[in-house]
């Protein structure tokens, strides 16, 4: 009798967990709304690393021209830093705000790193101009989940300079950072399975992450048929110091 109950609660289970599971494996395209209207892909460069090493630039940045660079981020790095403080004194920042703000600056130093390791997804979809516009900006670090801080410390940079507060919002299983611009305007971060997301949206942040996976990108045949051209794939990206690698 435990048995055959154990074989029923387990299809009865099952079905419910399924979901979750397609949810968290989804591919950043299936993230993306069917009326995507502009989807750009970049693959990054640690893909196509031997080949970009094996070009004239790729050779130079090897060398001395490469370590110049390096240095150059170094210590811009370091002026970045010292300028935050200095601003954050003068204008009477409190000292956990300062700190924030200081650790974001560090984390944002590494975003190159970040992209050139995992490339990006971005992707433009307007609904709706009048009488109320409508659209979303969503931009994707693919397989990044547990390793978005340079992403997320970029956007809390921002938000920080300008003055913004950040709310933080636990709901869905998600983990929210949101800023609002404005009354239609919503700025928000977070991890979505193993992506790490930011998006700017006319919708709640968690009312947009809550309709990402309906209807795809990747099910409208307009996109299937003209997924190749809409989409950049380089081989040979821009060349990032070796200082600026994911670390």
């Amino acid at each position: 009798m435990s048995r055959r109950f154990a074989i029923a609660l387990a299809l009865v289970l099952l079905p419910g967990l399924a979901p979750a599971q397609e949810k968290k494996d989804l591919s950043p395209e299936q993230m993306l709304s069917a009326q995507t209207q502009l989807y750009v892909r970049w693959d990054g460069l640690k893909v196509h690393r031997g080949a970009y090493e094996k070009t004239a630039l790729g050779k130079m940045m090897q060398g001395d021209t490469g370590k110049f660079f390096s240095s150059a981020f170094t210590l811009f790095n370091d002026a970045m830093a010292s300028a935050l403080t200095e601003q954050g004194l003068l204008r009477g920042t409190k000292p956990d705000d300062l700190q924030r703000l200081q650790n974001d600056a560090a984390e944002a130093s590494k975003l190159l790193g970040l992209l050139s390791d995992h490339g990006f997804v971005f992707a433009v979809e307007i609904r709706r101009v009048l009488p109320i516009p409508a659209a979303q900006v969503t931009f994707i670090v693919p397989d990044a989940g547990d390793k978005g801080g340079p992403l997320f410390g970029a956007a809390g940079l921002v938000a920080g300079l300008v003055g913004v507060p950040i709310k933080t919002k636990k709901a869905d299983g998600r983990t929210y950072h949101i800023v609002e611009a404005g009354p239609f305007v919503h700025f928000g971060w977070w991890t979505e399975g193993k992506h790490a997301v930011l998006i700017v949206t006319t919708n709640k942040i968690e009312d947009a992450a809550q309709a990402m996976p309906p209807t795809t990108m990747t099910d409208s045949p307009t996109t299937r048929s003209t997924r190749n051209c809409a989409t950049s794939r380089t081989s040979t990206p821009p060349p990032v110091p070796s200082s600026m690698s994911a670390r």
